[in-house]
């Protein structure tokens, strides 16, 4: 299932673009967020 779909079931209507322009805009700092909340190897 992909982001439109989730967005269509909640009466959301996106087009593909649109969700192609959020990812460009905001995909990079959310990829960082993870990173940086990811434990590390050596972590306990």
């Amino acid at each position: 299932m992909d982001v439109e779909d989730l967005l269509a079931e909640r009466g959301v209507v996106v087009s593909r673009e649109t969700i192609r322009i959020w990812v460009n805009r905001f995909g990079a700092h959310f990829a960082a967020g993870i990173r940086r909340d990811r434990p590390r190897p050596n972590d306990k």
